[in-house]
């Protein structure tokens, strides 16, 4: 008898647990989506360099410029040698890191068709000015602009001037 009650004890013990679980989950899953800002779906199409994708939504293909960094370019141009002399390093070593930074993006956008964007508004050269956002299985959001400007070959960066989306 003794067994007996003490089986039964845990087993109330393993559902307890499990309903608890359950219970905190479905918080977080519905506390994700309750207080947040509306996020624009899109469809990814490709990598153009470390801070810049191309996306569709629509049917319409647009350059997305994330918000808030800026990357070593990944071909030599009149940036990527004003960077070259900024940063005290060679152009070589300017779009070897623009290229890997452009790698690391796409390997953490990896398979994923859609993206999620937060657009604040539009540069002079026509891209969005946004920030992208990928989710995993569980719903759980990642910020491709703060993941690439903590990979260290983008630099946090505020274009002047810009003007936001009413």
């Amino acid at each position: 008898i003794f067994f007996k009650l003490i089986s039964i004890i845990l087993q109330e013990r393993v559902v307890m647990k499990t309903k608890l679980l359950l219970c905190f989950f479905s918080l977080l899953f519905i506390s994700q989506y309750a207080f947040c800002t509306p996020l624009l779906p899109v469809d990814f199409e490709y990598v153009v360099d470390g801070d810049t994708i191309q996306v569709n939504s629509n049917k319409s293909s647009y350059r997305v410029r994330l918000y808030g960094i800026d990357c070593f370019e990944a071909k030599q141009n009149n940036r990527s040698a004003k960077q070259a002399k900024y940063f005290n390093i060679t152009e070589d070593q300017v779009v070897c890191k623009g290229i890997k930074a452009r790698e690391i993006l796409k390997d953490k956008i990896g398979q994923q068709q859609k993206l999620f964007l937060k657009v604040y508004s539009v540069d002079h050269y026509g891209r969005m000015i946004a920030e992208p956002y990928i989710t995993d299985f569980l719903f759980f959001k990642t910020n491709l602009s703060k993941y690439m400007n903590k990979s260290g070959l983008c630099s946090t960066y505020v274009w002047k001037g810009m003007k936001t989306k009413n």
